[in-house]
Parts: structure tokens; sequence; C-alpha cells
């Protein structure tokens, strides 16, 4: 059995967080407590992090870079967790991860977490991301988390000067913690001549290292403006004061008698020789999913929602049935965890279209793909699946409710 990889982590808070101040009033100001300990749900902001990166398996040494400055305010740090270490930071974000590298030379962990103070937010599921794309790519040096950017995106050279359009396809906007060999990053650290950069993707990347971006995590927010404190103190009561609920779905549907009606599946047209027959599109893993997501909410199946003797639903389109079924969970403050999808059948074989099931089903539904997963077996020739007389599917979601 391979044994688990020793982790460390260096956690960056030498910075003097001058944009905050932008936004504090003169009494907070006057308070002069930088970013990272701020008082959060209860606890520095600093903490939420530097708790969830000890708690995973293999973790050892946390290293905390503070600014020379705080050192009243970071040695209390010490009583979470007898693994952390104090280091004092240099005079850029490199030299502070430089220091903070350097720190773990007696310890040589296999991987190094590199983390910003500022983002509290860090949960589980992107931890467990990280780590298991490195875990499955051994040729990897190093993984960043990164998240698509939607907003359309200007650049302004000043108040007087023309705006332009940035293109954003193939941009992304990156987060921490960043997952290192520590034996590569270390030395590119050592080198007089690093580059100062506030990324340390760019110290990796001009170090020649094999790098992978992985889907990062909308709420993995970086505390900048002193609005953003009350935004993410927001998100960490918010998941403290909400319910869970599973629910479970179940559709069938026979092979169409006549010709031409495409087959629809996931939202998406998938080649073959004839459709489903339905009084709507037929699309099984929709219809399963929608019954899943009114089950979780208590409010009937699909067939209270979209009758087989309403006209109006007639050859409709699946996902605008699911966008209605996402309304009304939204309206109760509904939000999706995840999906588990099985198609029972003997064909279409599910495997050629599986990833691209999962990514349009994720983007129907907001969700990571990740979360989504999309399943096939057969009865073995038993039973009117088995002799090919139609395809069924199962449904299991998760979400969460706020409590009444």
């Amino acid at each position: 059995m391979n044994a688990i990889p020793t982790l460390a982590a260096v956690i960056v808070a030498a910075g003097r967080g001058n944009r905050m101040s932008q936004g504090l009033s003169v009494q907070q100001a006057g308070a002069a407590v930088p970013k990272a300990y701020l008082p959060l749900a209860g606890k520095p902001v600093i903490a939420h992090s530097l708790l969830s990166l000890a708690a995973l398996n293999g973790m050892g040494t946390l290293v905390v870079v503070y600014h020379p400055d705080d050192h009243d305010l970071a040695s209390p740090l010490q009583a979470l967790d007898a693994r952390v270490r104090l280091v004092q930071g240099g005079a850029t974000r490199t030299d502070s991860v430089a220091a903070g590298l350097k720190a773990l030379r007696d310890v040589q962990p296999d991987w190094v977490l590199i983390h910003d103070a500022a983002r509290p937010l860090l949960r589980p599921a992107l931890l467990d991301r990280l780590l298991t794309t490195l875990r499955d790519h051994p040729d990897l040096d190093g993984v960043c988390p990164a998240t698509v950017i939607t907003d359309a995106l200007k650049r302004v050279d000043g108040a007087d000067q023309p705006i332009e359009a940035v293109v954003r396809d193939g941009l992304r906007a990156v987060q921490t913690p960043q997952v290192f060999r520590y034996t590569k990053l270390l030395p590119l650290y050592e080198d007089n001549h690093r580059p100062s950069v506030e990324d340390d993707m760019a110290v990796a990347a001009a170090g020649g290292l094999t790098l992978r971006l992985v889907a990062g995590d909308g709420d993995n927010i970086k505390i900048t403006y002193a609005g953003d404190v009350k935004r993410v103190e927001q998100l960490l009561t918010d998941g403290q004061n909400r319910i869970y609920r599973v629910g479970q779905g179940v559709d069938v549907h026979g092979w169409a008698d006549v010709g031409g009606r495409p087959l629809r599946l996931g939202g998406l047209t998938i080649p073959s020789a004839r459709g489903l027959a339905g009084h709507s599109d037929a699309d099984v893993l929709l219809h399963a999913l929608m019954d899943a997501i009114l089950g979780a909410l208590a409010l009937g199946d699909i067939g209270q929602h979209f009758p087989s003797d309403d006209q109006r639903w007639a050859g409709a389109d699946s996902t605008d049935l699911l966008a209605h079924v996402l309304d009304l969970m939204n309206r109760r403050g509904g939000r999706l965890v995840n999906i588990d999808l099985t198609v029972v059948g003997e064909s279409p074989k599910i495997s050629p279209h599986r990833q691209a099931l999962q990514a349009n089903i994720a983007a129907l539904t907001h969700l990571p793909a990740d979360a989504v997963s999309v399943k096939a077996t057969t009865t073995d020739h038993l039973g009117f699946l088995g002799r090919g007389e139609g395809l069924a599917c199962f449904a299991l979601i998760g979400l969460t409710l706020p409590h009444d």
C-alpha cells in the first residue's frame, strides 16, 4: 500500500492589506488590525483556513509567515495547533513565501500548500480536489485552483482614456492554496534572481515545473476590502444555519414507435436510431433529476407540475422544465450539493457521452462538474429494460435549505 504523502503548509500573513482601509470607518481604521487577524465568526480570519489545513490527513508543520509588527497577533495561533510554526516575512510576498519554505528544510515534506491568510473559506472539497489531482497524475509538480471568469472584462488606462474590451476566453482567476512538490519549489525560491510576483504558480512556471489548473471554489473569496468581511461572515454563518435534504427520483420511457424522434438525454441530443416516447422530449435523465429535487423539497413530482394532459408541455424541452424546478428551489433558498444519476438500459452506450453529459448537467444546475455523476448499467437482459423496450434513470441528489 502506498504511503500517505507528507504535507506542510505555508500561510502567508505578512502583508499590510492597504486596500482594506478604503472601506473602513474612522474607528475601524484607527484600530489598525491587519485583515488576517480581524474577527470573523468568533475567530481571527487566518484561524479559519489554518484549522482547515490542520485537518488534512498527512499534514505536518503549519508555517504562519507574519509581519514583524504582528507578533503579538500571530503568537496566539500556536495555541490552536501544536504544529504551528511562526516565521517573520519579508518585504514582498515572494520574500515571505521564500522565508516560509526555508523554514521547512528540516521537515522536507512531499508537498507544500501555499495559502493566503485572507482566504478563510477553505473547504474540504477544494482541498480534496487538489490532492486527488496530484495523486492521480504523478507527473505533476504542482496544482492551482482557478475559476472561470464570467463577467465582461475591460481595460481602462486612465479616466480620460478609451475603454478597451478584453477577450475573456482562456482566462482564469487563480486562487490559493497552490500545492507544489517541496523539493522542486524550494530551489526556485532560494534563487536570488527569482521574480517578485503575487502568484507562486508564476515562479513555478518560470522554473519549468509541470503544472495544472483544477476547478476552484467560487466562495473561496480573498478578503481585500472591508465589505468582504461581512460577505464572508455571511457565507460562514449561512452554512451553519442550513439543513440537509436528500431527494430520490425515477423516470422510465419506452422507445418511440415513430422514426425521426431525437434521443434527448441530460439536455443533449445523443446519436441514436430512435428516440424515447413521451409527452415532452422524454429526457429520462432530467426527468429523474427534477423528481429528485421536487422530492427533497416535498413539492410532489413532475407529473403534478407538468401533467401529460396539458398541451403546454407537448414536446417541451426538459431543460426549460428543469429551469422551472430550479426556480422553485431557489425561491425556498435551496442549493444543490451534488447529483448522482444512473441510467438503466441495454442501449445506447453512455460511456462515450458521460463527460459531456456531466458537464452539461453541471452547467444547467450551476454545479461544479465534479459534483455531478452519470453512471450506466443494464439488467442483464432481464425485464422490459433488458428486452430493450426503453430506458430508465434513477436519480439521487443532495441539497441544503435555510432553517425556518
